[in-house]
């Protein structure tokens, strides 16, 4: 059986293990970065490198997300896959260089490094971000995880060899220019991460075959409306802050999200697995495996989320000032908001990956498409009337709403009835561990 239970939970064992360095050394970078640039310039950092990824997802088209499911259902010869794959990924990074950076230069008020920064940051992201779908695709997730670690490392290492050996370049275009190093430091890695498991020979004297692409981009245009719209919600509240309030206030608001948006990452590295996992499902019993194990980890990412909720609420103020010093003081009650909110977004990815994974996409893009109509309704009444409050409510209140339309979507497509959802989840682990599945 393709995806048995047991490597299901193996896979999302290390994808979890991988994350979790990963937030540590994240959460130190965003730390550094709040203390030494202060509230206006982590805002508009933030929206800068916002702006590489969405730009980046645009160009893409969703061929890097449409891989694995290829791949999965083996539909292509995979050294075709792979040579008409990474043929496009590099005509879609030279083609964004050659857009954005005359736009920027008739344009943009950005200095010429920060412009040179900026296009280049696009360009890498595009061309690893398939390559690490490959690694995916294969099912190589420590490698997939390593590759990551490494693109946050270098990363870190870069902003504090500015701060403490050149403190006069460690400005925000410099850091820009850092992140966009680090990203193609780690392509290059990611690279000789695929060589090592494909025989180069094989892929370079394969055909490049044009229906593949096409396969990709028709197959992956609905994860392409759903990653656009997720990071217009984020560029939605950013925009609203800066016109309502100030860039003070992004800066404020990207503080308070930090910790909440590495949160709703955790459920992303289980979410890969099972879209790779789905992916490759061909009867009915690998997928009752795959509904056991999502109504599982649905269920604990629900109580965590809560109970770290409410756990730190009486903290979050102080954790807050703690972390990122003085100047952040007053957003306690937004982040305790924004986590709850994050952890419904984690639901939403766990159940809409395992949809995609046996060919329903399109689902995902209505959801995304609504929220962000949500998203713009409610983050216009909430800050105009509350301010940041405003906007961390109106974000969790959208991601609920994600959250309940996505369960409900579970339970017609993979026949789950309600009573299976409010089950406890160690009658769920229980059900795995024993192999009892309806």
């Amino acid at each position: 059986m393709p995806n048995s239970k047991k490597l299901i939970l193996f896979n999302s064992a290390i994808m979890l293990s991988g994350r979790a360095m990963i937030i540590l050394f994240s959460v130190i970078t965003g730390i550094f970065l709040a203390r030494s640039l202060g509230p206006d310039a982590r805002g508009s950092l933030a929206v800068i490198i916002l702006s590489i990824n969405l730009l980046s997802i645009i160009f893409e088209l969703g061929g890097p997300q449409a891989i694995i499911y290829l791949i999965g259902k083996e539909i292509y010869k995979e050294n075709e896959l792979f040579f008409s794959i990474f043929v496009t990924s590099v005509f879609f990074s030279f083609l964004s260089m050659a857009i954005l950076f005359p736009l920027m230069r008739l344009l943009s008020s950005f200095e010429l490094i920060l412009q040179i920064a900026f296009c280049f940051g696009v360009a890498t992201s595009i061309t690893i971000s398939y390559l690490r779908h490959a690694l995916l695709a294969k099912e190589k997730f420590i490698s997939y995880s390593l590759n990551i670690l490494i693109e946050v490392l270098i990363y870190l290492i870069l902003i504090l060899y500015l701060y403490f050996f050149d403190p006069l370049s460690f400005t925000r275009d410099n850091v820009v220019v850092s992140y966009s190093f680090s990203v193609a430091f780690a392509l290059l890695i990611c690279f000789f991460q695929l060589l090592r498991r494909l025989n180069l020979y094989e892929i370079l004297m394969a055909n490049f075959r044009l229906d593949i692409v096409l396969e990709s981009f028709k197959r992956g245009f609905y994860l392409f409306i759903a990653g656009v719209s997720g990071f217009l919600q984020q560029r939605i509240i950013y925009f609203l802050l800066s016109q309502f309030l100030s860039a003070k206030s992004v800066g404020l608001y990207t503080i308070a999200s930090t910790i909440p948006n590495l949160f709703a990452n955790v459920p992303q590295q289980i979410a890969t697995v099972l879209y790779a996992n789905s992916s490759k499902s061909q009867t009915t019993l690998d997928n009752k495996i795959n509904a056991s194990v999502l109504i599982f980890m649905l269920q604990a990412v629900s109580m965590l989320s809560i109970f770290f909720s409410i756990f730190i609420w009486p903290f979050s103020e102080l954790i807050i000032v703690t972390i990122f010093g003085d100047e952040y003081a007053g957003v306690g009650s937004i982040f305790v908001i924004l986590i709850f909110g994050a952890g419904a977004m984690g639901v939403v990815t766990l159940i809409f990956n395992t949809l995609a994974g046996i060919g329903l996409h399109k689902e995902f893009s209505y959801v995304s498409i609504g929220c962000t109509l949500l998203i713009c309704v409610f983050s216009y009444l909430g800050i105009s009337y509350l301010g940041l409050l405003g906007a961390a409510i109106s974000q969790s209140i959208v991601s609920i709403i994600a959250c309940l339309w996505g369960i409900r979507l579970f339970s017609y497509h993979y026949e789950v009835e309600v009573g299976d959802l409010i089950k406890s989840p160690f009658y769920h682990w229980k059900v795995l561990n024993r192999g009892e599945l309806k």
